[in-house]
């Protein structure tokens, strides 16, 4: 059987949280996953939906995993277009660096993403949520 493959798309290169979460995910050798982690610099790297799209087609993941900044979260139409498209193919579960509005969880569920999860990560709220997303592949 071939390892599941997760895509991390770090929309906060410069911050920690990206990093943190590939380390728990690689820590955890039990979840028999490919990770890969991708980062988007949603205010430099030209087009967004034309990145976001080329990452997510060339990894061609199983599940997506998304770390966003509060600054992305001020300007988030092309972001929640570009993954109301792509949680149509794959799970998608977004990782917030600090506490979101209400409103743009509401948005974002309406949108696709499947469950999200606030920092600091931890291992003990990191990897139960990924197991429960993968358990629920088909």
């Amino acid at each position: 059987m071939n390892p599941v493959r997760i895509l991390l798309v770090d929309f906060s290169p410069i911050g920690s949280m990206g990093r943190k979460l590939r380390d728990v995910l690689q820590s955890s050798a039990s979840l028999g996953v490919h990770l890969a982690r991708e980062s988007i610099d949603y205010w430099s790297s030209g087009p967004f939906e034309h990145n976001f799209s080329r990452i997510t087609s060339q990894y061609k993941p199983d599940l997506l995993l998304i770390v966003l900044p509060q600054t992305i979260l001020k300007k988030t139409d092309d972001l929640l277009n570009s993954m109301s498209k792509k949680s149509s193919e794959l799970p998608v579960a977004a990782f917030f660096e600090t506490e979101s509005s209400v409103d743009v969880m509401t948005l974002m569920l309406k949108f696709g993403t499947i469950d999200f999860i606030t920092g600091p990560l931890t291992t003990a709220n990191v990897l139960p949520l990924v197991w429960r997303l993968l358990s629920n592949m088909p």
